[in-house]
């Protein structure tokens, strides 16, 4: 999921540590790039957040929610 929301991040042209909204077509990108489904999404994300520091769910002020990616995923992050 981290690598998913990563290719939203170079998709949208945002810069790490800006918040991107979990907009329904957001979600709905997220879940096919990962083979998930929809229901499954909220505890997914919530494991991933744990998983990675570098991950955080972000409020929207008032725009809504979102997540935070403060780095680009590498793969020493998957060999813990």
């Amino acid at each position: 999921m981290i690598l998913a929301i990563d290719f939203l991040y170079r998709q949208r042209n945002a810069d790490y540590g800006t918040t991107l909204f979990l907009t329904e077509e957001n979600i709905e990108t997220i879940c096919k790039v990962c083979l998930l489904e929809p229901s499954a999404f909220e505890s997914v994300l919530e494991w991933v957040i744990g998983q990675f520091d570098y991950l955080v769910e972000g409020g929207g002020g008032g725009w809504g929610r979102g997540i935070i990616l403060y780095q680009k995923p590498k793969l020493e992050d998957f060999l813990r």
